[in-house]
């Protein structure tokens, strides 16, 4: 698998500036004022990118504290020269952004060879959660109040809602543990949890609108052939199908996705849970196979993401050769 910072790498016109270190929330002050130094300088003789495998919210969320492209860049902030590169698709940063795949790198790491039996399943829901979110609590306390737990696999780490799920649907060094850090392993798929459960209920990293981010969540229930249903921003659905992914419109209800209002589309993603909770397992999984199974390949397909990668750096080449 070869990442776009790879490709851009190679080519000595391009300096690649990681953007974590221009985050006053992640850095000191030293460290972040080093590094606009370092950009003002490349860019005398480098077209540079701003890179990132992160989502582009690190750019915009006032925690994060970012030091600004205007304030980095200076004179050079309304050229040609740099552009911005992240894994979400946004339109924040208009023609000077470009989508990477860098943070499915972890995911093929450590996922070799995947072998998940969905013929016969005992559980209804796959619902794992890191850091405690509003979002996410208003989910998990609407699915409880709707029996959607009550048969499921499901983790929480908050205040006021938790739960560790079983040994057998956790890796041996995790079990008894919540886990709501970063960590490579958190990338494999077990099989177990997707082979018991039917759906899986993912509650992405972002519920803004505007950035559609896929983290490790979505990339495993891909991965690992499992139907799903995702909190995140409105339009997150269209996302995956416009990067060739197909969705379960005919099979269940998807239009929460085009719902803005967040407290409204975890309503409707509740109905849809509660209908799928309903439907025969079997016969939904027989009839979503071809889908299921062209999401598994794409999602494997190591060659189609060196090529989507190669296209990228062509289509940054041709970017910076506009005067």
């Amino acid at each position: 698998m070869k990442l776009l910072s790879q490709y851009l790498s190679q080519n000595h016109k391009y300096k690649i500036l990681r953007l974590e270190n221009y985050l006053l929330g992640w850095h000191d002050r030293a460290h972040v004022d080093g590094h606009v130094s370092i950009a003002r300088e490349a860019i005398k003789e480098h077209n540079i990118i701003f890179y990132t495998s992160e989502h582009t919210g690190i750019l915009l969320y006032p925690e994060h504290r970012f030091a600004g492209f205007e304030n980095i860049l200076q004179e050079n902030y309304n050229t040609r020269k740099w552009i911005i590169s992240t894994p979400g698709a946004n339109n924040f940063f208009g023609e000077r952004h470009f989508l990477n795949q860098d943070n499915t790198a972890d995911f093929f790491r450590v996922n070799k060879e995947l072998d998940v039996n969905h013929h016969n399943k005992t559980k209804d829901f796959l619902f794992l959660n890191g850091k405690s979110t509003p979002a996410r609590v208003k989910l998990a306390k609407g699915m409880k109040h709707n029996q959607l737990l009550d048969n499921s696999v499901w983790s929480f780490n908050d205040v006021e809602f938790k739960n560790i799920i079983e040994n057998r649907y956790e890796w041996p060094q995790w079990r008894g543990k919540h886990i709501d850090f970063y960590c490579a392993e958190t990338r494999m798929v077990h099989p177990l949890q997707y082979g018991d459960t039917v759906c899986s209920v993912i509650a992405e990293t972002l519920d803004d609108n505007n950035i559609h981010y896929i983290s490790e969540k979505t990339f495993k229930s891909l991965a690992a052939g499992h139907l799903f249903v995702v909190l995140s921003g409105a339009g997150f659905l269209k996302n995956l199908q416009v990067r060739g992914f197909k969705t379960f419109s005919d099979f269940y209800d998807e239009s929460y996705d085009n719902e803005i209002i967040l407290e409204k589309r975890i309503d409707k993603i509740i109905s849809t849970l509660k209908y799928i909770k309903s439907c025969d397992y079997r016969k939904l999984y027989q009839e979503t196979e071809s889908i299921r199974k062209h999401n598994q390949q794409l999602m494997l397909d190591i060659v189609e993401i060196n090529s989507f990668n190669e296209r990228q750096y062509n289509i940054i080449t041709n970017y910076f050769s506009v005067p």
